[in-house]
């Protein structure tokens, strides 16, 4: 009896401790810094994160394939370690002229996309811009969303890093056609901590295998990245419970 109810006991476990409602699988994004080696994000709708930094004089590349009328999300914050953060990276959208033209009518229009469903900031804030000091390939155009609030921003704690972030852009519009897109982070200028958070997508996949596998896996490594130690003891004394938990079952059997 005591065997099957660590079954159900868990997951439970996982979903009270770190919340997943909001949380974004994790991609890895290192080393994309060309067009060539862009981080594929398979499905621009699915949710998830990418933990990166900016380097100088480098960019940070990414790609997904779009689909026609298809909602596109994506912000980025900035985690708050020890001190709020003057780090502004700025979001490229790259894709072929006409779909740019359209994605900027939508986002400069009185009734501009926002859909604040899947953040926990509290707004679309952002100066729409084609300042991209760097090369595109040919038959694309670029728009830049840069930050228009005013430093130190709004401040949110997300549950899944136990991390405090710092709002950036938040961007959302319809995606115009079915054609190759690239978001590329860049920034003007470069502090003493260069770390972002990249997000996309609204649709969240994780399932009953995922909270027991690939969770406590992903928070252990979102705290890596962030660099947030003091929450990461907390997220390592539950896995050494997790498993603990997991070991008097095979036991019971």
């Amino acid at each position: 009896m005591k065997s099957k109810s660590l079954v159900f006991i868990i997951p439970l476990m996982l979903i009270v401790l770190f919340p997943s409602a909001s949380a974004h699988k994790l991609i890895d994004s290192d080393e994309n810094h060309s067009y060539d080696t862009a981080t594929v994000i398979p499905d621009i709708t699915l949710s998830r994160a990418m933990y990166s930094e900016i380097e100088p004089n480098l960019q940070n590349y990414y790609t997904f394939n779009g689909q026609k009328d298809v909602k596109f999300f994506s912000e980025i914050v900035i985690p708050m370690v020890n001190e709020p953060s003057l780090l502004e990276p700025k979001m490229a959208i790259i894709a072929d002229t006409s779909a740019i033209n359209t994605i900027r009518s939508q986002v400069t229009s009185p009734n501009a996309p926002c859909d604040l469903s899947h953040t926990m900031g509290s707004g679309c804030f952002y100066d729409v811009t084609s300042n991209f000091p760097y090369s595109v390939p040919n038959g694309k155009s670029v728009i830049v969303f840069e930050n228009m609030l005013e430093l130190p921003t709004e401040q949110f704690y997300e549950p899944f890093s136990m991390t405090d972030y710092s709002q950036r852009q938040t961007v959302s519009f319809t995606i115009p056609d079915n054609s190759l897109y690239y978001i590329v982070v860049f920034t003007d200028e470069l502090f003493d901590d260069n770390r972002y958070t990249l997000a996309t997508g609204f649709i969240e996949d994780w399932s009953a295998l995922d909270l027991v596998t690939l969770l406590p896996f992903y928070v252990i490594q979102s705290q890596l990245e962030i660099g947030d130690y003091s929450s990461l003891l907390i997220v390592l004394l539950f896995v050494s419970l997790f498993v603990y938990l997991l070991r008097n079952k095979i036991k019971l059997r």
